[in-house]
């Protein structure tokens, strides 16, 4: 039923994009995958510019949809985009215990690996 609410809500205010992660996010939690990969791969397409150098979950939530889908390879490489534009942010939300959109990847190496490493401006600060 809310996800008839948020498709009501994009029809009066499609360029209001927060909206759509909020449909992607339903889609994820209903098994709704493709539907919900479907609907990043729009926003990213189409939303403006500026938008998507901020936002960096509609790439977690194709690769959420895709890691639930037990599809390694397309997840690691959302994750990687994801990382790309949201970082540490990223990496954050990744390593938080309770995100079980994940759960299939905690033991991949790969995965891992994107989960610790730095970004490539990060500079380590010295303790004196």
């Amino acid at each position: 039923e809310s996800l008839s609410y948020i498709n009501k809500a994009i029809n009066l205010r499609p360029n209001l994009w927060y909206l759509y992660g909020t449909k992607e996010t339903s889609l994820i939690f209903l098994g709704r995958y493709n539907e919900a990969v479907d609907t990043c791969r729009f926003v990213i397409d189409t939303s403006p510019r500026w938008y998507l150098q901020r936002e960096y979950y509609h790439y977690y939530n194709i690769a959420a949809a895709y890691a639930r889908k037990n599809d390694i390879s397309k997840a690691l490489l959302n994750i990687k985009k994801a990382v790309k534009v949201g970082g540490i942010e990223v990496r954050r939300s990744l390593n938080k215990d309770e995100d079980k959109d994940f759960l299939n990847l905690l033991d991949n190496q790969e995965f891992k690996r994107i989960c610790q490493s730095r970004p490539k401006n990060h500079k380590t600060k010295k303790i004196k």
